[in-house]
């Protein structure tokens, strides 16, 4: 039913190919090319050997009238597709699928941003980088937006909010996410936020700092302590130790 579904948000997306001039359906090769990222095919070579190997699978659901596509065709496609439509309907079916988990109404999603490893090929120009959302729960991308190169996190975070289901939710962002615009836009889609502060934000920090400080004064036994939470970990390539 999920690859069902998928095929049919796809069949949505506008061809921007000339009708006389193609042989592939739309449709079918973003199922074919979401289906090889999702299992780690990460360039056009890739997508084209997964779905070679995968034929008997993939011709289950769809026609393929001129067989599976070359790596050029899938480059020219995703070269052409509108990116923002692409999104808006990869982000719809993955919270199709979300509803389909039955998972707890208070997940977290993480925001945090990512520039694209090898994306600066060519001399001079800009890395890409993207605002990610991640659910913690479910493993899984809830979508993600590029960051216009003239701008900034604080102006991408706004807008891959307002594209999520987040009801119930705990969204974290670290302190470049610490805004107000950001804060009320998480708020206006009931959930939850817990924002990084950072020291740069001289007066708010205070105001916090003598906060807490007030609280512990008055409820001791919600004072600092010398008690720990720590995780130690191998990923992306290095051991990472966390201590809260």
């Amino acid at each position: 039913m999920s690859a069902k579904a998928l095929f049919s948000k796809f069949s949505t997306l506008t061809d921007p190919r000339d009708p006389k001039k193609t042989t592939h359906i739309l449709a079918e090769i973003m199922f074919i090319s979401v289906c090889a990222i999702l299992c780690g095919a990460d360039d056009w070579n890739a997508m084209r050997l997964f779905a070679k190997t995968k034929e008997k699978w993939f011709r289950r659901y769809l026609t393929l009238p001129g067989g599976i596509p070359v790596a050029i065709t899938f480059n020219r496609v995703f070269a052409a597709i509108d990116p923002d439509e692409f999104r808006q309907i990869f982000i719809q079916w993955i919270r199709d699928v979300l509803v389909g988990l039955e998972l707890s109404d208070s997940r977290i999603v993480a925001l945090d941003g990512k520039t694209v490893k090898g994306s600066a090929w060519n001399k001079g120009k800009n890395a890409i980088h993207m605002v990610n959302a991640w659910c913690t729960e479910a493993g899984l991308s809830l979508g993600q937006y590029k960051v216009d190169a003239k701008s900034n996190e604080i102006t991408a975070i706004p807008a891959l909010l307002k594209l999520l289901e987040l009801a119930g939710c705990l969204v974290t962002i670290d302190a470049m996410g610490c805004q107000k615009k950001i804060a009320t836009t998480i708020l206006k889609k009931d959930a939850d936020y817990l924002l990084a502060v950072k020291s740069n934000q001289k007066k708010f920090y205070g105001e916090l700092t003598q906060g807490f400080e007030e609280l512990w004064l008055n409820n001791p036994e919600d004072a600092l302590c010398f008690e720990f939470s720590e995780q130690e970990e191998q990923s992306h390539g290095r051991v990472e130790h966390r201590r809260c």
